[in-house]
């Protein structure tokens, strides 16, 4: 049940930042770039300490 939750709230957090980044991707300045790269940044953080926990649980169950 967790597992399945925790997928729900991922997926909803990596569309959320998707959709930033296309929204800032649109206004394309120097000042846009770097916050392009930082939400990237946090995604990518985000994706694999989510990654990390479902290993965790997974581990668990076994």
């Amino acid at each position: 049940m967790q597992t399945a939750e925790s997928m729900k709230i991922f997926e909803e957090i990596q569309d959320i930042l998707k959709y930033n980044i296309e929204i800032i991707e649109a206004t394309s300045s120097d000042k846009s770039k770097k916050i392009i790269s930082s939400i990237k940044a946090k995604r990518n953080k985000i994706m694999k300490e989510y990654i990390n926990t479902l290993k965790k649980e997974v581990k668990m169950l076994n």
